[in-house]
């Protein structure tokens, strides 16, 4: 249980733990937070915020800039603070 930043930091735990570098990113009004994550020789957005599906379901999903962008209703992330996400 907890909100997006819970569910966003317990899985940097996770992924810290397992040595798979990721980085908690937030959109510009600080209303939503979700990781980026080092997979594969680049970076992909993953959100372990659970919605309509499970934790698990979520975490399956790896975005990158333009799928997330159409993820967030509207709102959007400051693309210069964070690596491009291809």
């Amino acid at each position: 249980m907890g909100n997006c930043y819970v569910h966003a930091m317990c899985t940097k735990a996770i992924l810290d733990q397992k040595g798979i570098s990721s980085q908690l990113i937030w959109t510009t009004e600080k209303t939503h937070y979700w990781l980026i994550v080092y997979v594969n020789g680049g970076w992909k957005h993953l959100d372990a915020t659970p919605m309509a599906g499970s934790i698990r379901e979520a975490c399956k999903q790896l975005m990158n800039d333009s799928e997330r962008l159409a993820t967030l209703r509207g709102r959007t992330w400051d693309t210069s603070l964070w690596p491009a996400c291809n």
